[in-house]
């Protein structure tokens, strides 16, 4: 993801669809196999964070 971003390739909408992505990835997959699947949604979102800390930028936008 780190890739196609310093590239240009990705919007903030496509990142936040890539996030949702892999969060529900890392459920069903634990679903599959007999685990828990909301602590490797859980887990999976750790991971994530640490693993792209700083190189998403993508933010909540609040509108009236």
């Amino acid at each position: 993801m780190a890739f196609a971003m310093d590239r240009g390739w990705t919007s903030g909408v496509s990142e936040q669809i890539a996030i949702l992505a892999l969060a529900l990835l890392a459920y069903e997959g634990a679903v599959a196999i007999g685990g828990n699947g909301f602590i490797a949604g859980f887990a999976g979102g750790i991971l994530f964070g640490a693993a792209t800390q700083g190189f998403v930028k993508v933010g909540l936008t609040v509108r009236d």
